[in-house]
């Protein structure tokens, strides 16, 4: 019989890391969502509502975000992000599933993804390109473990799920991943 683990979701008030005269950077931590009743709710009580978030990371994702204090900014910024031309970094753990045991020191993920119809919050894997939308992440093997490793990840497109998809589809899903990871990958310590 399969063990269950209840989701625990520790969230915490997101710090100021950095601040000029267009934007103010904020450390979110993970399971606190940036719109909603999460992070921009928080930032709008703390410091007025006239800062706007330039993009958005996952509810489950820490990391930084960028909050404009005036519209020129806001139009900078979201432009850059537009654009592609920001460069972004994420760390994962995953769980290597492939039969060797292990991942080769970088590789990429270039896949058609799109929403999933039969599951609603999922993306999915398109065949062919003109049903889906071009997805591409950038991977780097920092440090190898026996079955796991830790993952640098550089999405150069920015879609739903994107980094757990291109993770789960190449055979190293995120270790804790709900969605992606079938079955689950778990690290007992």
């Amino acid at each position: 019989m399969p063990m269950s683990y209840r989701k625990v979701v520790i969230v915490s008030p997101a710090a100021k890391i950095m601040e000029d005269d267009g934007f103010v950077a904020f450390d979110k931590p993970s399971g606190l969502p940036v719109g909603g009743n999460g992070l921009m709710k928080e930032i709008h009580e703390r410091l007025g509502r006239n800062l706007v978030n330039v993009h958005r990371i996952e509810d489950e994702a820490s990391g930084v975000v960028l909050c404009a204090t005036h519209k020129t900014a806001l139009d900078i910024l979201s432009g850059q992000f537009q654009s592609k031309t920001v460069s972004r970094s994420y760390l994962a753990l995953v769980a290597v599933r492939d039969e060797s045991g292990a991942l080769p020191p970088s590789f990429a993920a270039d896949l058609s993804v799109g929403p999933d119809e039969s599951a609603p919050g999922k993306i999915r894997l398109y065949r062919r390109r003109e049903n889906g939308k071009e997805s591409r992440t950038e991977f780097t093997v920092l440090e190898a473990f026996r079955g796991f490793a830790l993952v640098e990840c550089r999405p150069l497109t920015s879609h739903l799920h994107q980094i757990r998809f291109h993770l789960a589809q190449s055979q190293a899903p995120i270790v804790g991943d709900a969605l992606y990871a079938v079955p689950p990958a778990l690290l007992l310590l």
